[in-house]
Parts: C-alpha cells; sequence; structure tokens
C-alpha cells in the first residue's frame, strides 16, 4: 500500500527502499506549570504541537526570548524572581493558543467523526469551484507571535512590534530591530514630543524620537499606537510592546 501511494506521486518506475515504516499519531501535550521553582520548561519540554504551521520550533524559540532576558535582568540585579513569574503567565497563554489552532487542523486532515467528515468533504468540493470555500480548507496555519493577555508584567496586555526603517540622529539608517540588538538586554522607551519617562534605570535605554532617533516616515508613533504629541512606550528585548509611566 504504501509503495503504490509513493509511485502514484513519483511515477510507477521509482525504485524504493523501505528503512522503516510506522505509525505516525498528531498529538498535543500542554504543562499545567512551566515554572518549578528554579527549574523552567521551554520547547517541546513544556508543550508538543501537531506539526503544522512551523508552530513547533516557532514556539519553542519565543519561550527562549521571553526568558532569556528576564533571566538576565534578574541575574544583573535589575528585576526581583517575581519578573519570572511571568514567563508563565505569558507563555502558557500562548501554548495554549497555538495548540488550539494545531488542533482545528487536525480535525480536518483527520476527521472524528461523520459530520466533521462531511463538512471536510463539502469544504473541498467547493473549493474546486469557489473562492470563498478554499479559505476554509485547514491545512495549516502559519505561525505568528502570540498576543499576551493582561498580567502583572504586562497590565494592558502585550502585542509585538514589526520591523521599520529608521535613521540615527546623523542621519545613518538604521532599523527599529537593529536598535534591539545594539540594546541587548535592555529595554528601549521611545519618547515623543517632550515626553520624559518617570523613572531611569541600567534595564532601559531611552531614545527621544526627532532627536535620537528620526522616523522620516512617521511610522513609529502609529505603529506604536502612539500620539506623537506626547507620550512614551517601552519596548522589550523580546520585541513586546508595554507600557511606559511618563511624565510630559
Amino acid at each position: 500500500f504504501v509503495s503504490q501511494r509513493i509511485q502514484a506521486q513519483l511515477g510507477s518506475d521509482i525504485e524504493l527502499e523501505f528503512v522503516w515504516i510506522g505509525p505516525y499519531q498528531y498529538r498535543d501535550l500542554l504543562l499545567d506549570n512551566f515554572r518549578h521553582e528554579r527549574i523552567f520548561f521551554i520547547g517541546d519540554a513544556a508543550h508538543v504541537v501537531s506539526p503544522f504551521g512551523a508552530r513547533g520550533g516557532n514556539t519553542g524559540i519565543q519561550d527562549a526570548n521571553n526568558l532569556g532576558w528576564k533571566l538576565a535582568w534578574v541575574l544583573k540585579g535589575w528585576a526581583g524572581d517575581d519578573l519570572l513569574d511571568s514567563y508563565q503567565d505569558e507563555r502558557h497563554p500562548a501554548a495554549a493558543e497555538n495548540l488550539a489552532v494545531t488542533r482545528r487542523t487536525t480535525r480536518f486532515l483527520a476527521p472524528r467523526s461523520s459530520a466533521e467528515m462531511r463538512l471536510r468533504r463539502a469544504v473541498v468540493s467547493l473549493a474546486r469551484r469557489h473562492a470563498f470555500a478554499r479559505t476554509l480548507v485547514n491545512a495549516g496555519r502559519m505561525s505568528v507571535a502570540n498576543a499576551y493577555p493582561p498580567a502583572k508584567a504586562l497590565p494592558e496586555g502585550g502585542v509585538t512590534v514589526q520591523n521599520l526603517p529608521l535613521q540615527h540622529a546623523d542621519g545613518r539608517a538604521t532599523t527599529l530591530m537593529q536598535l534591539l540588538r545594539e540594546a541587548g538586554d535592555q529595554a528601549l522607551c521611545f519618547c515623543f514630543g517632550g515626553a520624559m519617562p518617570d523613572a531611569t534605570s541600567d534595564a532601559m535605554r531611552t531614545l527621544h524620537v526627532g532627536v535620537d532617533i528620526l522616523d522620516p516616515q512617521g511610522q513609529l508613533a502609529a505603529h506604536l499606537g502612539l500620539s506623537p504629541a506626547a507620550a512614551a512606550v517601552l519596548v522589550r528585548p523580546d520585541a513586546y510592546r508595554a507600557r511606559a509611566p511618563v511624565a510630559a
């Protein structure tokens, strides 16, 4: 049966040698807690998702990106141990969301009931002739950065920022992601229109837009959801936007 399927795809004259054939089963697993005192679980050790949309690898990288700067802040004395609890607050809901997305794909590709099978057959049949039905074909949704729900470290929740072209004050070209790389473990505080952060610390690098950094196309304030009149925002080392208390 396996050789017939392969030859139907690649041609009947292809030579095959089977080294191993075994069953494959979609599965998803999620730990209740990603932190147990001094032990942190990331990637497949914390969650297992079905292989759709590159969510396994991407989610593991996002786990490491989230936890890495928080460990650095605690080790450098920039934050207390409770910052590490926000790893669970942010990455556990993200993993649960990824599992929900891949479960829907799994049930479309491998229906678990006659009703789900009829739905899939109807969608596939309609997709041959109608564009609207093609959007219903669920062969996997590509991984995206998860939005974080409100929690102690992010009272208003958090979303990722996208890369934007910027300039240094001397006119040298740069980008938002390049600035984050240069900041290392520090968060970036972008200040607009004379706004100033209430407090400064070694954990934060302040950049005044229009003075330190130029935004020739005016995209930065709009992308960060700010009024350029007088506002400020923090961008964390993991490229998530956070609230920045300011004094105008």
